[in-house]
């Protein structure tokens, strides 16, 4: 059949196949393994040509993210109140559930702990407080410690780079954009304080743009110099990107704010 717009979702497809509502599909594009969307997951048809699409009964067995923990829902529909209560030892009281989705865009169930989210395997949460946490709490963080908790609990695999207290360093593949599937090594110089004050730009290696301290995101202010701390500590071709980030104040969501802004860098080259 012909489909008069560039993307449809997941549950339209399926609709439009007379699945069952649980069923997920299946793309194949190239020899790579497949890609499996589900429910309001967004297809792209962006290929020439006929695209072939299939689909197959949802997995019985899931496995979900919360705060960067594994966890088996016992069932396939559970309400985040019930996810929280079940996967943390949070009270939905003072959290409310965010689902990280791809091209790591955020769905917030904040004022909708009772509302039952149909789960699928893979799918990734955070946790946010529902108010400041106080500075007494141990949980508190600023500056690197806050970043790499961050980090972590959106799947990544951060570090900091040896002998040094602010410069964190993690692997990061580009999600979407013209250099999307690629994987780059990302440093970032996280000031103390965190997120009252944001890295200036980031760091990154292998080498991408030609050196060009002026100009205009995406191809200018790209540096060598600032980026030798990375280079001598880790080996390897590294730039720096300056593209500061110009949220004022403080954020309970501030890694996921910066990440967001990352994304948009690499979404717009």
């Amino acid at each position: 059949m012909e489909w008069p717009r560039p993307s449809l979702t997941a549950d339209h497809m399926i609709y439009l196949a007379r699945a069952d509502g649980d069923s997920e599909v299946v793309i194949h594009r190239g020899d790579g393994p497949a890609d499996v969307y589900e429910g309001d997951d967004v297809v792209a048809l962006n290929s020439p040509g006929v695209e072939k699409f299939t689909t197959r009964p949802a997995r019985r067995d899931i496995t979900i993210k919360v705060d960067g923990e594994l966890y088996h829902p016992p069932r396939h529909r559970m309400t985040p109140n019930e996810i929280i209560s079940a996967a943390t030892e949070l009270l939905p009281s003072q959290y409310y559930l965010v689902r990280i989705k791809r091209n790591d865009e955020r769905e917030s169930y904040q004022g909708k702990g009772d509302d039952e989210i149909r789960l699928r395997d893979g799918m990734n949460f955070i946790t946010v407080s529902v108010g400041p946490t106080p500075v007494s709490d141990p949980a508190f963080e600023r500056g690197p410690n806050l970043m790499l908790k961050g980090l972590t609990a959106l799947g990544y695999a951060p570090t900091l780079m040896p002998n040094t207290a602010e410069h964190v360093v993690f692997d990061y593949t580009v999600q979407s954009g013209p250099h999307a599937g690629r994987t780059f090594k990302l440093g970032l110089i996280v000031p103390p304080d965190f997120p009252l004050t944001w890295p200036s730009g980031i760091h990154l290696s292998p080498e991408l743009h030609p050196l060009n301290p002026s100009g205009e995101h995406p191809k200018g202010c790209i540096h060598k110099e600032h980026a030798k701390p990375f280079q001598d500590g880790l080996g390897g071709q590294w730039q720096y990107w300056s593209r500061p980030y110009h949220h004022r104040g403080v954020l309970n969501e501030a890694v996921q704010s910066y990440m967001t802004h990352i994304w948009r860098l690499w979404d717009t080259q």
